[in-house]
């Protein structure tokens, strides 16, 4: 359930994308990556005069100019930032050369496709990432750009929706139950009935 729906006391399955049919939790995910996106990046190394940026280099490259084929920077770091906001982590799997000596892309994943997994002996750990075909992948921690947002154990965030989905299964409700009524022309369902004939003053208040 932690990013696969939670049911609320409002009786609605609260996921990550329903969350998102709510215009304030909408707003505040995509305010959120978009201005985080547009601030400017860079990388830096240490020096005996303190810490310099970098430019030109294999990092520099990735995160500031081109992090693969298909994304520009700013898109690059909206949707990690979004999956942060709206899910608790961002995930991007390195992509190596063919001698694995330096990465050449960043290819963003959905944190609700990754599993971390452990041997039985607690020694060492990967990741486990199902893609969309269906398909199992394994990968070294050091393969995976990982970006956990606010974390009781340390290696996965916290999903807000998880945490608010009271709140967000009672607009949900809400949401549903006015648009219910204006589908039926705010006309209420159902009559009442009584066995006492009614005077003219017990009707209007019956009607109220």
């Amino acid at each position: 359930g932690h990013f696969f729906g939670n049911t609320s006391a409002a009786g609605q399955v609260v996921t990550p994308d329903s969350a998102m049919g709510i215009s304030a939790v909408y707003r505040a995910v995509t305010m959120t990556a978009e201005t985080v996106a547009a601030l400017p990046v860079a990388t830096y190394i240490e020096t005996d005069a303190g810490p310099v940026v970098e430019r030109g280099t294999d990092t520099d490259t990735l995160i500031r100019v081109s992090p693969n084929a298909d994304q520009t920077p700013m898109e690059f770091w909206e949707q990690m930032v979004g999956c942060m906001e709206l899910l608790g982590e961002g995930a991007a799997r390195k992509h190596k050369n063919l001698t694995g000596s330096r990465t050449v892309a960043l290819e963003i994943l959905d944190p609700r496709r990754l599993i971390d997994r452990e041997n039985p002996q607690g020694t060492a750990w990967w990741w486990e990432y199902t893609d969309r075909r269906g398909n199992k992948i394994e990968l070294e921690p050091d393969d995976v750009l990982h970006m956990p947002g606010f974390s009781m154990s340390g290696r996965r965030g916290i999903s807000k929706v998880t945490v608010a989905r009271q709140t967000l299964g009672l607009a949900q409700a809400a949401n549903q139950t006015a648009g219910n009524l204006f589908k039926n022309g705010m006309r209420n369902s159902g009559f009442l009935q009584t066995g006492a004939v009614l005077e003219d003053s017990d009707r209007e208040r019956l009607t109220q």
